[in-house]
Order: structure tokens, then sequence, then C-alpha cells
């Protein structure tokens, strides 16, 4: 058995030749090495494959999505000679301009999406604020009710004290005699003025010595002297 020999592929990949095995052919095992980072592409889905390279051999119909597939079924089923990349150039521009147009569509769609979730959501927050202010006019309304409502409930008993009668609506008589005076009304007597009693008729036997002296001349003037 030959000792192993170490050769580098492009990628970073050690290629070990382990030896011969049957039939003289060389047995390889590749290690990857640490630290090397090998870009390989994803596997694609069965249904995930675009299957551009079609066979057209009399009735076959095979696709494939590489044209190394599609020659290896060419030669396999020896369907003529094997296909060239120059036969599906045209066929490739068309698929990667669709693809780029259908792309395009789909970030227009997902601008469009975001540009309505964000007027939905602006639209969301005017609601809110309005609302908001909606709910604070009216706490400040009741709160400036229930402030008169407490002012009014601390100067009830001061009125109550002051005019009995205005706490069940009626105003006492002198109240109503101060609003709305009459001419011929007898002047009324309010607990704030003195009790003043009418003075008595004066007799005419108790007149003042100038009411007298008044009347006397007065009579004398109206009748003269004639005995």
């Amino acid at each position: 058995q030959q000792p192993s020999q170490a050769n580098w592929l492009s990628d970073g990949t050690e290629m070990l030749i382990n030896g011969e095995g049957p039939g003289g052919s060389k047995v390889y095992s590749f290690v990857p090495l640490s630290g090397v980072h090998t870009k390989k592409r994803p596997r694609r889905r069965f249904d995930e494959i675009e299957r551009l390279y079609v066979c057209n051999w009399g009735d076959c119909e095979k696709s494939y999505g590489t044209l190394n597939h599609l020659n290896a079924h060419v030669t396999m089923q020896k369907h003529g000679p094997k296909r060239h990349p120059s036969e599906f150039k045209e066929l490739r521009k068309a698929w990667r301009k669709q693809k780029k147009a259908e792309e395009e569509a789909a970030k227009q769609a997902a601008l469009q999406q975001q540009q309505q979730q964000q007027h939905h959501h602006h639209q969301q927050q005017q609601q809110q604020q309005q609302h908001h202010h909606h709910q604070q006019h009216h706490q400040q309304q009741q709160q400036q009710q229930q402030v008169t409502h407490n002012q009014l409930q601390m100067c009830e008993p001061l009125l109550t004290n002051m005019h009995p009668h205005a706490v069940h609506g009626h105003l006492p008589v002198h109240v109503h005699a101060a609003h709305a005076p009459h001419p011929l009304a007898m002047p009324t007597i309010t607990h704030h003025q003195p009790l003043q009693l009418p003075l008595p008729a004066a007799h005419p036997n108790q007149l003042p010595p100038h009411s007298l002296h008044n009347s006397q001349m007065s009579s004398q003037h109206h009748h003269p002297m004639g005995f």
C-alpha cells in the first residue's frame, strides 16, 4: 500500500490519496480544514427547481434545472448530441428579465403594504390622542362640577342660619319688600334697624306753642273783626 499523499483543492479542502482500490482505481477522502469556510449552494427543493433546460428530442419533454442534468439525460437515453449553453442563451436572458420583474413587483407590494400599515398606525394614534383629549376634558368638567358641588355644600349651613326660609325656596317677607317696594307699603322692620313706634296723634289742645300762634294768625286773617 502506497503512503497517503496530500493535495489541495481550490476551495481549501485537503484531498488525501489513501491508496488504490480494486482494479487499480484511486480512493480519495475529502477532509474539510478547520477555519476555512466553504461556500455551498443550498439544496433546492423539488418544487423550487426552475426547469429551463428541455430535451425536445422527438416526443421527449423531460426538463431539468441545469445543463449538466440535461446532458446526462441526453447521454443515457441517447437523445442526440450534447447540448451547448449557447442554445439556451436567449432563454436564460428572458428568464432573468422575468425574474427581475417579479422581484420588483414583490418589492412594490411590500412597500405599499408597509405604507398602508404606517398610515393605519398613524390613524390609530390620532384616534387615541383624540380619545385621550376627550377623556381629559370630561375629567376636568367632572372635577369642576365636584368643586362647585362641594362649595355649595359648604355654604349651605351658613345660608340656613342666615335665612331659614331660603333653603326651602321661600324668601322672607322683608326680602321681597326690599326687592319690590310698593309706594303705599308700610315701612318694614328688619332685625338690623331699631324698633320705631309711630308717634301718637297730637291733641289740638296739646299743639306746640308755635303751632298755636300760627293757627291764631291764620284765623285772624280769614275772620276780621266785625263786631
